[in-house]
């Protein structure tokens, strides 16, 4: 199962840390706007992106509930028609 370590932090001076990101990467910062929908579920996470251009993910992921930096395991699937599968999940296990 892929993997990734989440860590939220507060951005004081979004300028600086753009500019910071921009320079270790050596290229310039790419905003993706997106939409998630969190469905209810009975262990882990589930959760619908949709994003622009009629394109969505569906991601099913496990996280501990703790502070500070945590790993997630994830699963994701990719879809043409995020509205019509946020329908179906939406009436299956409720937002």
């Amino acid at each position: 199962m892929p993997s990734n370590i989440e860590i939220k932090a507060l951005a004081r001076n979004f300028d600086e840390i753009k500019a910071r990101a921009e320079k270790l990467s050596n290229r310039p910062v790419e905003v993706i706007p997106q939409e998630d929908i969190f469905f209810n579920t009975p262990r882990g996470r589930l959760k619908l992106r949709i994003l622009p251009g009629e394109k969505g993910q569906l991601i099913y992921y496990t996280r501990p509930d703790q502070e500070g930096p945590k790993r997630s395991d994830y699963h994701i699937f990719h879809t043409s028609d995020p509205e019509s599968l946020k329908r179906v999940l939406e009436l299956t296990y409720g937002i």
